[in-house]
């Protein structure tokens, strides 16, 4: 054999176990905060399995965790020993591997706990969560509500849409080819005119695109872009329709949604809030086939329904 590729082999194979303890930790941690801030494990597993950014440590080791199954000693052992020999050649490399360094010192914490726990148990002593109980704890079926939701929407046609980027203009462009009447504004005016071409109506404010809206889509990416084109000049809520919907599917804050909510009712206009985050990227968002996570009141997932399941492949809706 050619020790070349021998030794090309041994790389590879290093950079594969720092894939894996990385992403090892990264997947007990994200559980623990699920749990933390109050969400199911399972629903939580089953959602990110389903959704871009899952990956095979995390689809093929969690289950075994939050069934309670064990985990040897030598798992933990060789965990850290493999993760040791890559941060050795790494400092052989001068290269810093800061993320590793952090999953290694988790190895660390667990093995000191292996001796008298097994399962979830070693991971629950080092982060301070019970993860196991809230496992164990009766659940519900978010796809099952969706199912129910989407039987009870009836079918809105006209649609705003905020934020042409490359995920919201694969949405709009797929909700258009569905048969939707779509609105749309975004402030880069070539995208525009694309969105024109594609056969949708565009507006040169988030108040224009808003104006005669059943349900607006905000795709913008972030809280400081979504304040803008709902409450700034020329914003959307002041010409929203009384009994519109807003579907909210940029990246924001928890604490940020619940002040929204607050303000819409505030407008005493009987605008509704879906918060919506969205995961799969742009193929999948020009294709329908979003993962789609989806709470908010009954009557404003049900107003905004048919939209969401045109959009998604998997509709999951979060009990509030």
């Amino acid at each position: 054999m050619d020790p070349v590729g021998s030794d090309d082999s041994r790389k590879t194979k290093m950079v594969i176990e720092l894939l894996k303890g990385i992403h090892f930790v990264a997947s007990v941690e994200a559980i623990s905060l699920g749990v933390q801030a109050g969400i199911h494990p399972w629903i939580l597993y089953d959602i990110i399995s389903n959704a871009a950014g899952n990956s095979w440590i995390f689809k093929n080791y969690i289950p075994h965790l939050l069934q309670g199954n064990q985990i040897k000693d030598n798992f933990l052992n060789a965990s850290l020993q493999d993760l040791g020999a890559v941060l050795d050649t790494a400092k052989s490399l001068i290269f810093p591997l800061p993320l590793l360094a952090a999953a290694h010192q988790q190895f660390l914490a667990g093995s000191r706990h292996a001796a008298d726990a097994d399962g979830l148990k070693v991971w629950e002593r080092v982060l301070g969560i019970q993860i196991m109980d809230a496992a164990n704890a009766e659940t519900y079926s978010p796809e099952l509500l969706a199912t129910q939701v989407c039987a009870k929407s009836k079918r809105t046609n006209k649609i705003g849409f905020i934020g042409l980027g490359a995920m919201g203009f694969g949405m709009a462009t797929h909700l258009l080819k569905s048969d939707f009447r779509v609105h749309g504004f975004d402030v880069y005016k070539p995208t525009l005119s694309r969105f024109e071409n594609a056969g949708g109506l565009v507006g040169n404010s988030p108040a224009q695109v808003s104006k005669e809206a059943d349900v607006l889509v905000v795709m913008v990416t972030n809280e400081v872009q979504a304040e803008s084109v709902l409450y700034g000049v020329e914003g959307a809520v002041s010409a929203l329709p009384p009994g519109s919907s807003i579907v909210l599917s940029s990246t924001v804050s928890p604490a940020f949604v619940s002040r929204l909510e607050l303000r819409l009712r505030n407008e005493n206009k009987g605008l509704k809030l879906i918060d919506a985050p969205v995961s799969g990227g742009v193929k999948r968002a020009s294709e329908g086939t979003l993962t789609i996570m989806a709470s908010g009141a009954d009557e404003a997932l049900e107003h905004a329904g048919s939209v969401l399941s045109v959009l998604s492949e998997k509709l999951y809706v979060i009990s509030t």
